[in-house]
């Protein structure tokens, strides 16, 4: 998944174990991989 968002991998880990907070322009990176818009992803929240 890193290699194919240009995201370090380390970053992408430090995400998910809540080490680091995601910025608006790599969850834009995140939710375009995966099909969404970022108000999609957000919606609910």
């Amino acid at each position: 998944m890193a290699e194919k968002l240009g995201i370090d991998r380390s970053y992408i880990s430090d995400m998910e174990r809540g080490k680091k907070n995601v910025c608006l322009p790599t969850l834009e990176i995140i939710a375009q991989a995966v099909g969404l818009t970022i108000s999609q992803v957000l919606k609910g929240l």
